[in-house]
C-alpha cells in the first residue's frame, strides 16, 4: 500500500511538472536577448513593419543613445534582421553612412523592408554613396510588394 502511493504521488509530482512547463512554453517561445531588447528601446523605428507591438520605438536615435545603440544593436544583429535595420539607423545617426549602408544592405536582403526604403532613399540621393536611382527604384518597389506604406510613396515620388 505504501509502495502505491509513493507511486501515485510521483505520478501527480510529474504531471504537475509538465503543466507548469506546457504553461511556461509560450513565454519562453517570446524570450528575447537583453542585446535586442537595449537596441530596440534605443534605436527602433515606429513605422519597421518588423517591430513587435509593444516597442514604442523612436523617429530619430538620440545622439546622446548612438554609441550604446551602435553597441547593442551589433551584438544582436548577429540573430535578428530588425537589428540589423537599426544598426543601420545607429550608424547613419552617428554619420557613418558606409556602415550604415552596409547593413542595410545585408538586412534587405534578409528581407527587412524597412531596410530597402532607407537603402533606397540613400541610393536615389546620393548620400550614402554614388547616386543610382535604377536600384533605388527596385529596392522601392521590392519593399512596396512586401506592403511597406513608406516604399509605395517613396517609389511615386521617384
Amino acid at each position: 500500500m505504501k509502495r502505491l502511493h509513493a507511486l501515485a504521488f510521483a505520478a501527480i509530482g510529474c504531471i504537475a511538472v509538465s503543466v507548469i512547463a506546457v504553461a511556461a512554453a509560450p513565454t519562453l517561445a517570446r524570450a528575447q536577448s537583453a542585446d535586442l531588447v537595449l537596441c530596440d528601446r534605443l534605436a527602433a523605428d515606429p513605422a519597421d513593419p518588423d517591430k513587435p507591438a509593444d516597442v514604442k520605438g523612436a523617429p530619430d536615435v538620440a545622439p546622446s543613445d548612438v554609441a550604446t545603440a551602435i553597441k547593442y544593436c551589433r551584438i544582436a544583429a548577429g540573430s535578428s534582421r530588425r537589428a540589423l535595420y537599426q544598426l543601420g539607423r545607429a550608424y547613419a545617426a552617428n554619420r557613418q553612412m558606409p556602415e550604415a549602408v552596409g547593413v542595410y544592405r545585408k538586412a534587405a536582403d534578409k528581407g527587412s523592408s524597412a531596410a530597402m526604403v532607407e537603402l533606397g532613399t540613400l541610393l536615389a540621393s546620393g548620400s550614402g554613396g554614388p547616386k543610382d536611382e535604377t536600384e533605388a527604384r527596385a529596392l522601392f518597389a521590392r519593399a512596396a510588394q512586401a506592403g511597406n506604406a513608406r516604399a509605395a510613396v517613396r517609389l511615386a515620388a521617384l
